[in-house]
C-alpha cells in the first residue's frame, strides 16, 4: 500500500477494467498499489491532471 492516492490517467484505466494490467500506472509513472481512503493526493499527479484542488470531496 501506498502512503499517498495517485490518479491513473484514462487509458491506464480502461487497461484496467478490460484485466489487461492488474496495477494500472499513475499520472506520475509510479504503479498504483493502493492507499488509504483519506490520503493526501500526490502532487505529481495532481498537477499532471491539472487539478487545482483536491476533487475527491
Amino acid at each position: 500500500m501506498d502512503n499517498v492516492m495517485h490518479i491513473a490517467g484514462d487509458l491506464a484505466v480502461i487497461a484496467h477494467t478490460w484485466g489487461l494490467t492488474s496495477r494500472p500506472k499513475a499520472l506520475c509513472g509510479v504503479r498504483i498499489t493502493g492507499a488509504p481512503e483519506n490520503a493526501p493526493l500526490c502532487q505529481t499527479c495532481r498537477k499532471r491532471a491539472g487539478w487545482t484542488h483536491d476533487k475527491r470531496h
